[in-house]
């Protein structure tokens, strides 16, 4: 059985519903066809990972969309990564999600937040 999470749209004051099954799915057959096996095997790993303590499917589906957006400007297999990948990482990051100012934005601190959690 599929949950449909219920919210709120600020544009039209009309309840719609987000299917985070279907969003999580896309974003595993995004991560199938778009990265090495190896890094596809982990991420399947971490979903388990994600869905043992109880998770809410929308928190696992913004964790694995996350990872897709993170793993690209990687360039790597993440276990081939060693502290100075991650700190060009970040600073990549920063350059692409941050503000004009250099400041955090809630993206970059949500992508940042995501390579805590998954490394």
């Amino acid at each position: 059985m599929k949950i449909k999470q219920q919210t709120v749209s600020p544009f039209k004051g009309d309840i719609e519903y987000v299917d985070f099954h279907r969003r999580l799915d896309t974003y595993l057959r995004k991560a199938k066809t778009s990265f090495s096996k190896e890094n596809y095997d982990l991420f399947k790993k971490y979903y388990s990972v994600l869905v043992m303590p109880s998770l809410s499917i929308s928190s696992c589906s913004n964790a694995i969309n996350h990872l897709n957006m993170i793993t690209p400007l990687l360039g790597k297999n993440w276990s081939d990564v060693y502290k100075e990948d991650i700190e060009s990482l970040v600073v990549e990051i920063m350059q692409i999600y941050g503000n004009k100012k250099g400041q955090e934005t809630s993206v970059s601190s949500a992508l940042k937040v995501q390579i805590k959690t998954f490394v």
